[in-house]
């Protein structure tokens, strides 16, 4: 069994908050650039605001199966003249 096979099955056994932690900092060390730190406080500050009007019913979700197709559908149609 590989390294990465080994540590994909250790990773496994975390619980979900912790693998996603992991995720978003393996993802983070593909960067090329370092990430501006005011970048990531805006957007935590942008999630928050969503996240708050959806509760206050001011905002609706769509899953996110109908989202992609929504967005393919309007692409493909912007390349069509």
């Amino acid at each position: 069994m590989s390294t990465a096979s080994d540590l994909f099955s250790k990773v496994m056994e975390l619980p979900q908050l912790e693998r996603a932690e992991l995720a978003h900092r393996l993802l983070l060390s593909l960067e090329d650039e370092p990430i501006d730190p005011d970048a990531e406080a805006a957007w935590g500050l942008e999630l928050e605001t969503r996240a708050a009007s959806l509760d206050k019913g001011e905002a609706r979700s769509s899953p996110w199966r109908e989202t992609i197709s929504r967005m393919r559908r309007n692409l493909e149609g912007k390349g069509k003249t």
